[in-house]
């Protein structure tokens, strides 16, 4: 019975394959055009009309080259195209980095295109590097190639004609395609085939290099087509020369098992082929797989394994694993195969269970079980950001988890959009750890977990071992740039956190001080690596010498150094060791191997940040926690200059100090080039997410403001006690709100006004607070998105401020939405740093004269009154007092700015305003 592929309904011929094979390679050896014009009509004289590229074809060929629009994320992209027939009843896609356009002089391919009635379309892709996303990129490809194919191919229907509903139907459907690709070509043609499989009738792709996300589709199904890797004989045993491609050769077959796992009906090959071979006699090939794709019937298809090339025995007790099995679309292809493959081809690599499975907050997490024993004693958890799939063939690690008996999970973790930390971990803990029972099987459960983690999973996964540090023997963290809070005491099992770069070290650092402090005997090591480091093999050895070392550790064997001196903690009885500053080693041997690898550092002035919490009486904020962040930049004995207040629209500890924490936020910056401490707080439960606040009714907006008036006399009374224990001024104060954050800094600020030198708010709404006349001696900046849905309410703002007289400035961020900015944060800084300057300089001339009567409200109207800069706020443009263009700015529209940093700032192009930040100073210090 023959299989119902798409081009079945246009053609119906049966083809000897295998004698295609030698004829079509026998021809493509011919030279071009030695047989003279072929037997081909000849065009007629309206498609000869047509634009014509400057491509050499043979007699009656006319080659069209399509007009692409470039895109950014392509070096380079081009489009031929021939229409064989005038309907053709499919299309061959040909594609490589370089458009093969010698296929028009080549006979073999002409011929049998117009044996098939196929048209070509000749692509030459090349991506340019690797774009954060390509999908984007995906996307324009495929548009670009499917409206030239439907402008191409599409027959006009005409209504009145006398065919019958369904063979109009069909003529209105898309035409099939098929596609052979090469290199990388191949990713680009497989994407689009995995995001319309439907669409295409057969492909083949060689070599590719690379490889596209297969769609978390439940039971996706490709089309029918196969991978052709190219393999080079291997030597034994194997070279480090030779390692390179015996690592491609597994990451396409890796790929070829995953599309097969997703679904075990999905027709694709594996085909090993020898890399010596010619374009030619792959091109014979190709044309000999994708006619037997298009066109075999069911009954002559082969499943074979695709390292044995057997079929699974039907007396086996087993049913065949689906991964391990290729899909081979004809009997006649077999012997081209067994040919044409190289005689000795890699290891198989240990078998696998394949798992994928997403939540909320992450895209994706795939999950690979290599079973390395019967049972099991634990875990051994590999994790990156993609799937690490390459160590599924390292012997070092597979023989490594072997000899202590532990079975190897590979871990390929994507966020999404997180927001909130807490229930991130929550539903990541609950899915990860049913998988992992579910794949030691139901006699093992819980079974302990080491893991070995970098870049963002390695927060991830420290999240969850601080949530159940009993399960975890051992951990391993590499290269993050956050970390979950730990504010409690807390035992952890031993690990090692490692900073792979100076950008990384302050956060890495401020986390192991955590943990640290969190227990005095915390066995938790901390390694900076040097610049110089060796090669990746040699680091991953040392890691594992570390874990063995761990797993063997004795409690009479522990080493403590000072993790900057080296020195050994004193034995004095009157002067214990800072518990932070010193690192743990499981041998002596780990401690040589640190010594080798670690970068030389000093003390660095990292900050103070501790938590303090305030049980309350209301019941959408039972307990209100502040968050202090004290600069390390401060000397001894000395306290912060005054305190900026942080309200954002998180609630979480882990959020919150993670902000404190940051070393490339604006506002943390401000607060150390300052010397200022920073509070933070939990809020964003007073206004839940989702709460419409434009249409309540007055019951409802009378008890939202009764909790915020109960809730800032909870606000002010904790306040107070912080300021009192950290020493900090308890006036004068700077504060900061963004979203929903700046809807609670506002009615804080409405309420005590006088608590504040000066308020910044960002993209707030919900500004219905009554403006006192207190406000007059605070300065205030709203500043807002022009596409931000909160602009009327900050314009209003601005406006009621203006009205009474107090101290204010207006931005509307250029083309910005719901977000925050360069533009606006230089301008907040720019502000701050004026109203400290006057209450600065009052304070210095009363000092001086006690006569002295100007306040810093009396000093900013006067710069206002003779403001050296001007805005326009419809234009976002700033001018120097006496410009002529400034004439031509109506005077409502003019925001007069007392400085030229705050004018920077606030006229900063748009580009500017997008442009990447220089990179900050980093924590780390060397020799």
């Amino acid at each position: 019975m023959k299989r119902a592929h798409q081009i079945s309904d246009w053609m119906q011929p049966r083809l000897l394959v295998a004698w295609f094979l030698f004829v079509s390679w026998g021809m493509a050896q011919q030279p071009a055009n030695q047989t003279g014009q072929p037997a081909f009509a000849t065009p007629a004289k309206e498609e000869a009309k047509k634009q014509v590229s400057a491509v050499p074809a043979l007699a009656g060929i006319i080659v069209g080259k399509a007009p692409t629009t470039r895109d950014k994320q392509f070096e380079s992209l081009d489009i031929y195209w021939w229409k064989a027939v005038k309907q053709p009843q499919a299309v061959l896609v040909l594609a490589d980095e370089k458009a093969r356009t010698e296929v028009f002089m080549n006979e073999a391919w002409v011929s049998f295109l117009k044996k098939h009635q196929w048209s070509l379309l000749v692509l030459g892709v090349k991506g340019a590097g690797t774009p954060p996303s390509l999908e984007p990129a995906v996307a324009a490809l495929e548009q670009n190639l499917f409206t030239w194919i439907e402008s191409k191919t599409r027959p006009p229907v005409n209504v009145g004609d006398d065919d019958d509903e369904d063979e109009l139907e069909k003529k209105k459907g898309p035409i099939p395609l098929l596609f052979h690709a090469s290199g990388s070509a191949a990713f680009w043609m497989e994407s689009i085939m995995l995001r319309k499989p439907s669409r295409f009738a057969a492909w083949l792709a060689v070599d590719p290099i690379k490889f596209p996300e297969i769609p978390s589709v439940k039971d996706f199904k490709s089309a029918p087509g196969g991978f052709l890797p190219l393999v080079a004989p291997m030597p034994a045993p194997l070279t480090t020369a030779s390692l390179p491609a015996v690592k491609k050769y597994y990451e396409q077959l890796d790929h070829f098992e995953e599309m097969r796992s997703r679904n075990g009906a999905s027709r694709v090959s594996f085909i090993p082929w020898s890399a010596g071979s010619s374009i030619e006699l792959r091109d014979s090939f190709a044309r000999m797989y994708l006619e037997a794709a298009s066109y075999g019937e069911d009954d002559e298809h082969l499943w074979l394994n695709v390292q044995t090339l057997l079929e699974h025995p039907l007396s086996a007790p087993n049913k065949p694993d689906p991964t391990r099995f290729g899909w081979l679309p004809g009997q006649a292809l077999l012997g081209a195969v067994k040919a044409l493959r190289p005689a000795v081809l890699p290891k198989p690599p240990p078998s696998v269970s394949r798992r994928f499975f997403k939540t909320r907050e992450f895209a994706s997490c795939d999950l690979r079980w290599i079973k390395t024993v019967p049972k099991p004693k634990a875990v051994l958890v590999i994790a990156a950001n993609a799937l690490p799939a390459y160590l599924r063939n390292a012997p070092e690690w597979i023989d490594y988890a072997k000899k202590h008996e532990w079975a190897v999970l590979l871990m390929g973790l994507k966020e999404d959009r997180i927001r909130s930390v807490e229930d991130a971990a929550k539903n990541l803990e609950t899915r990860l750890y049913r998988e992992i029972d579910s794949l030691a099987g139901p006699e093992l459960k819980n079974l302990p977990l080491i893991t070995y983690a970098q870049g963002t999973p390695a927060m991830w996964l420290q999240t969850l071992m601080l949530r159940q540090p009993s399960r975890y023997q051992a951990w391993i963290s590499l290269g993050a740039s956050r970390f979950p809070s730990v504010t409690v005491a807390i035992k952890v099992p031993p690990g090692l956190l490692i900073s792979q770069n100076a950008g990384q070290y302050g956060q890495s650092l401020l986390h192991f001080e955590d943990l640290r402090s969190a227990d005095p005997y915390n066995p938790v090591c901390f390694l900076p690596l040097a610049d110089i480091k060796p090669p990746g093999a040699s680091l991953e050895a040392s890691y594992r010498a570390f874990l063995d070392a761990v797993i063997s550790a004795k409690k009479e064997t522990v080493h403590w150094l000072h993790l900057h001196s080296l020195t050994l903690p004193p034995n004095s009885i009157t002067s214990r060791p800072d518990p932070k500053h010193y690192v743990w080693f499981p041998s002596s041997d780990i401690l040589g191997i640190w010594k080798a690898l670690r970068q030389d550092t000093i003390p660095v002035p990292l900050p103070i940040i501790a938590k303090r919490s305030f049980k309350t009486k209301i019941a959408e904020v039972p307990e209100l926690k502040l968050f202090v962040r004290i600069p390390g930049t401060l000397l001894k004995g000395q306290s912060p200059k005054g305190v900026i207040c942080f309200c954002t629209w998180q609630q979480e500890d882990t959020t919150l100090i993670n902000r404190l924490k940051s070393t490339d936020d604006s506002l943390v910056a401000f607060a150390d080039q300052h010397g200022m401490a920073m509070i933070t707080w939990n809020t964003a439960s007073m206004l839940p997410a989702g709460t419409k606040v434009f249409n309540l009714t007055p019951e409802l907006e009378a008890d939202l403001q009764a909790r915020y008036n109960a809730f800032g006399e909870e606000w002010r009374s904790a306040l107070n006690k912080v300021c009192h224990e950290f020493k900090l001024q308890d006036k004068d104060m700077l504060l900061h709100g963004v979203s929903r954050g700046a809807a609670f800094a506002h009615q804080i600020s409405m309420r005590y006004p006088q608590q504040f030198l000066a308020v910044h708010t960002h993209i707030g709404s919900h500004y219905n607070e009554t403006v006192p006349k207190e406000a007059k001696d605070t300065f205030w900046l709203v500043t807002t998105g022009e596409a931000d849905g909160g602009y009327r309410d900050s314009f209003e703002l601005y406006t009621k401020l203006k009205e009474l007289g107090a101290p204010t400035l207006f931005k509307a961020g250029e083309s910005l939405g719901h977000a925050s900015r360069r533009d606006i944060e230089e301008l907040g800084a720019a502000f701050f740093t004026y109203a400290l300057n006057l209450r600065n300089r009052c304070e210095k001339e009363k000092a001086k004269n006690r006569t002295f009567k100007d306040t810093p409200v009396s000093l900013f109207e006067k710069a206002m009154a003779a403001s050296p800069w001007f805005g326009d706020y419809i234009n976002h443009q700033a001018f120097q007092a006496g410009n002529p263009e400034l004439d031509s700015i109506p005077v409502e529209q003019r925001m007069p700015l007392p400085t030229e940093d705050i004018a920077k700032a606030w006229g900063m192009s748009l580009d500017a305003a997008t442009a990447k930040k220089e990179p900050p100073k980093n924590f780390a210090v060397g020799k």
